[in-house]
């Protein structure tokens, strides 16, 4: 058993990922893309989201092929970014609260709701470790996300990627005032701020 070429053409143009939709729209069947999982031409990453077994499974770009609303945020933003190494935990992403997260990524991801009028602030894209594009919001954005949400992350989580952006050498205060504004996070980022600026 092969790939069907067209298959094959697409994976080769996408990152070697291919979602079951695109799949099917290429001719393929349900039951041929049960069929190249079982003779392992393809690895099935998560519902409906298929790669090439031999490559990396990019965690991170199958949950955006899986839902175009998901937006990574707060410390997964700021790894993306380059303010920290780490980003701590699962990934956190940020969805408009008039859509539902999907049940299947509910346990492997940590997910916020934010107003649909707030949800585009700070959108800008970001290249992952295994070099794919995925919707994030930029430093600051992720900034304020943190002090908004900062009774759901550690204390010493916050200390840190706060200690990362005053020294990050990208940082846009003017950016990050206005979005805290927006936020209505000011009083609690001014506190970090005037302790590590």
């Amino acid at each position: 058993m092969v790939l069907k070429e067209e298959l094959t053409q697409y994976l080769g143009d996408h990152n070697n990922m291919i979602t079951a939709e695109a799949a099917l729209a290429l001719g393929a069947t349900r039951p041929m893309l049960s069929a190249y999982v079982k003779e392992g031409l393809l690895k099935r990453i998560h519902a409906g989201i298929y790669c090439l077994p031999e490559e990396k499974t990019d965690l991170m770009a199958a949950m955006s092929l899986s839902s175009s609303y998901f937006v990574f945020s707060h410390t997964t933003a700021l790894a993306l970014a380059g303010v920290i190494t780490d980003s701590f935990t699962r990934p956190v992403v940020t969805i408009p609260s008039n859509v539902c997260m999907p049940g299947a990524w509910k346990d492997e991801s940590i997910f916020f709701y934010v107003k649909p009028e707030l949800y585009e602030t700070g959108l800008t894209s970001a290249c992952t470790p295994l070099g794919n594009m995925v919707p994030a919001y930029d430093a600051e954005r992720a900034v304020c996300d943190l002090m908004r949400s900062r009774n759901r992350f550690e204390i010493e989580t916050i200390v840190e990627c706060m200690k990362a952006y005053a020294a990050y050498p990208e940082k846009d205060l003017r950016r990050l005032a206005a979005y805290a504004r927006q936020f209505r996070v000011r009083g609690e980022l001014q506190r970090y701020m005037d302790i590590l600026l």
